[in-house]
């Protein structure tokens, strides 16, 4: 038997030889392969028949493929590993469809695809994607991301701003389900930038090889270049209804196959991955609506009547919640939920004294030669600097200003960092993306917030004043402080 032969076989016997394998149905684990294919870089057609062989013995249950390749010549690398093998496929490129020549990520799966989508990572003139396919795996929902970032050395900046762009995009894409995120990061655990990761996902070769050597671990092929060490990962993520336990993981592709050709100048990585759902009852009866006499284990003045005479009209009273609710009031401290409070963080490098802050000032012109800026008969009485130093009323009226003159400009969109996308859109797009990330940094950099926001336990969080019923997602603001609650709760 050949090395190459002799390697397969052990993986597939670790994969196999589980603890508890044999008492288990297949849909109870979900096997995952990463790998960079390398475009088309010396023999393709000989490179393709070595990994497809292999996927075909493995038949992962998803392939995330990175530096997928199409021009005139070449037909999209990652159908035709798909039709060899039977699956689906989605792939994503900052090319346009109308072009010849695309390169990108790549998502395979023989399961049923209920949802594709995927994201240009910022910063854009980086030319990096995050694809996204939500699949119906046999009784359950899985969240896969694929993404391939920044390659330099010196560059872990750069991928650090990816990694928050790539944290921003799953948490306002993903479902309740498990989470994957799988691809070449291009950079080791280790790092600066990977440490972004590590409070919301586990890396699967890490978790069942705790004390791998370098070595073990190492996932470039040093005949090609400079070894980077182990820079291809899969990873699962802590914060989900449904969790994955990494029970095996291997790096594959480390001996050539037939007449010497290497799959790949990176070597691939299997994971395979069992559902754990955290404890079926308990998660049942977080799921049900508490009952009222749950308020027991709550501050009672949190519902607290207040009078309506003298109220304001956009108010939602506390009392008003129904059972098994807390309405997020700004009378008492649970207003530190509110977008309106002081609870000044830092995003990205710049100081914002509120979340209202940080929301208007995205209204405001960036500088001088911003359209808004030039538009003639416009007045802004308020630099982008001193909205984003406000907090409560003064920030949403100067959003109020901000919003007049965008209807006499006839413009539905804001800015952040120079780049401009829509203000008010159905579904969690790009301005929902960093209202949720600054949210996210607002708990985190502000430990009161973060004590208030777990006081308030399994409770259904409301807002306290009226909303439309078709508000765009990101005015939610207590559905996304609810996934942020979630996601703190599990790290404890």
């Amino acid at each position: 038997m050949k090395s190459g032969g002799r390697r397969l076989l052990i993986t597939m016997l670790l994969l196999a030889m589980l603890p508890g394998t044999a008492r288990t149905e297949a849909t109870d684990t979900l096997t995952v392969v990463t790998l960079n294919l390398w475009h088309d870089q010396r023999d393709w057609p000989k490179r393709l028949s070595v990994i497809i062989a292999t996927m075909r013995e493995l038949r992962p249950d998803v392939l995330c493929l990175q530096e997928v390749l199409q021009h005139a010549t070449l037909r999209n690398q990652a159908e035709t590993l798909a039709d060899s093998l039977g699956y689906h496929v989605h792939f994503t490129s900052v090319d346009s469809v109308h072009r010849a020549k695309r390169y990108g990520n790549a998502i395979l799966t023989r399961h049923r695809v209920l949802h594709a989508g995927g994201k240009n990572l910022d910063p854009s003139n980086d030319y990096r994607t995050v694809a996204h396919v939500r699949i119906d795996f046999p009784g359950r929902v899985v969240d896969v991301y694929d993404t391939h970032l920044h390659h330099t050395p010196e560059g872990s900046p750069i991928r650090a701003t990816q990694i928050r762009d790539l944290l921003a995009f799953i948490d306002s894409t993903r479902a309740d389900g498990a989470v994957v995120l799988a691809g070449d990061f291009n950079a080791e655990l280790e790092t600066p930038e990977m440490r972004l990761l590590s409070g919301d996902f586990v890396d699967a070769f890490k978790a069942v090889h705790p004390s791998a050597t370098r070595e073990e671990a190492v996932t470039f092929n040093a005949i090609f270049g400079v070894d980077p060490g182990a820079i291809d990962h899969i990873f699962v993520s802590k914060a989900a209804r449904t969790l994955l336990t990494p029970r095996a993981s291997e790096v594959l592709f480390r001996e050539p196959g037939p007449d010497s050709v290497w799959a790949s100048d990176h070597f691939g990585v299997v994971a395979r991955l069992e559902f754990e759902a955290r404890g079926p009852a308990s998660m049942r009866a977080s799921a049900a609506t508490p009952r009222p006499s749950d308020r027991a284990s709550y501050p009672p003045h949190w519902w607290a009547p207040v009078p309506k005479e003298g109220a304001p009209e956009w108010e939602i009273l506390p009392q008003e919640a129904g059972p098994g609710e807390v309405i997020l009031s700004k009378r008492h401290e649970l207003g530190l939920l509110s977008n309106f409070a002081p609870t000044p963080f830092t995003y990205r490098g710049r100081r914002y004294a509120s979340l209202e802050g940080f929301w208007q000032m995205m209204l405001y012109p960036e500088d001088a030669n911003d359209p808004r800026a030039k538009h003639p008969g416009l007045e802004w009485k308020y630099t982008r600097d001193q909205v984003a130093n406000m907090t409560a009323f003064e920030a949403k009226k100067a959003g109020d200003l901000a919003e007049e003159n965008m209807r006499k400009m006839n413009i539905g969109w804001v800015s952040f960092e120079g780049r401009r996308f829509e203000y008010r859109s159905a579904k969690p797009r790009e301005h929902y993306r960093l209202i949720a990330a600054a949210t996210r940094e607002k708990v985190r950099q502000n430990p009161e917030v973060q004590k208030v926001l777990l006081a308030t336990g399994d409770l259904v969080l409301k807002p306290d004043h009226h909303q439309e019923p078709d508000a765009p997602p990101e005015w939610r603001y207590f559905e996304i402080l609810t996934r942020i609650r979630k996601e703190l709760a599990r790290k404890e």
